[in-house]
């Protein structure tokens, strides 16, 4: 019973660890495309 309840808990943070891990991710990768937008319209649109 009780080693069930540690493997849940692993199991439980491995999932949370996971999940933070992708939002990290997606926020880097939401960084770099305003980056390069803001990059591509200074070109383009050129004040």
């Amino acid at each position: 019973m009780i080693k069930a309840l540690y493997s849940l808990m692993f199991l439980a943070g491995v999932f949370m660890l996971f999940i933070w891990a992708i939002k990290n991710i997606i926020l880097v990768i939401g960084v770099i495309l305003i980056y390069m937008a803001v990059g591509y319209l200074n070109d383009h649109v050129g004040e």
